[in-house]
């Protein structure tokens, strides 16, 4: 029991640390609000957002309805600030509102690229944003529809442009992070090498336990290594290439 959740956990933190680009299936869901990505910070400047939808399906639990029955404005996409928790709190307690009435929406399924996706006639559907707003983010995808469970496959990037054009996938506050993990990465190899020197040059004085934190500063060089590796290709590409199975192990 005890191994099979610490594989579990360990999954989900590799998970949720191989990629900002979020891969998001919603399946026959009926929430009036569903997360679709982790907070990203977006730059005063630069701030981009790109939604891929896929194999768009609507179900209704009660009183079938035909598809032009449907209130389209009622489904949509949003940005919400990630201190705005109790307000949305506010917004869902009352049934009798629909929170895509009340902010600036992204889309809803009224988009004719949508509708086109609902009715077959396209395999996907792309939208781009560029977001003005600098600070921290959450994507959202609000069903207003009463006994409506919605599925659908999204592919969400979220990104700065730096002044090069580059994108960057990290959000803003944390775009130096590979710098700092190969630096300290730097600084543990260094101590690690002067004390194997010192351990060598010292045998006659030297015990088990000088051979174990040799050991030890290997491996958090290693871990720093892999730390720096995997912020960089996540910074760069959106996917950590693996390096976050080598950091966790």
């Amino acid at each position: 029991m005890a191994r099979a959740l610490l594989a579990a956990l360990l999954a989900l933190a590799i998970a949720g640390a191989s990629a900002k680009i979020h891969h998001s299936v919603v399946d026959t869901d009926d929430r009036h609000l569903v997360p679709l990505t982790d907070a990203f910070g977006f730059a005063q400047t630069g701030g981009k957002m790109d939604i891929t939808l896929r194999d768009i399906k609507l179900y209704r639990l009660q009183n079938q309805a035909e598809p032009e029955d449907y209130n389209w404005e009622n489904f949509g996409f949003f940005l919400s600030r990630a201190d705005a928790d109790m307000a949305l709190e506010q917004e869902l307690a009352d049934p009798s509102k629909c929170i895509l009435r009340d902010i600036s929406n992204l889309f809803t399924f009224k988009d004719s690229s949508v509708q086109n996706v609902i009715n077959k006639k396209a395999d996907h559907f792309t939208v781009h944003f560029e977001v003005e707003d600098a600070g921290l983010f959450y994507l959202y995808f609000a069903n207003c529809e009463v006994d409506t469970p919605v599925s659908f496959d999204s592919t969400i990037e979220m990104y700065n442009v730096d002044s090069h054009g580059h994108k960057d996938y990290l959000s803003v506050g944390d775009t130096s992070l590979d710098t700092v993990y190969f630096t300290m990465f730097g600084v543990f190899a260094a101590c690690t090498a002067a004390w194997a020197t010192w351990v060598y040059r010292n045998k006659q004085h030297a015990h088990k336990v000088h051979y174990f934190m040799f050991a030890l500063g290997c491996f958090k060089a290693l871990t720093l290594l892999s730390q720096a590796l995997m912020m960089y290709y996540i910074e760069h590409t959106g996917s950590a290439d693996g390096w976050n199975f080598a950091y966790y192990v």
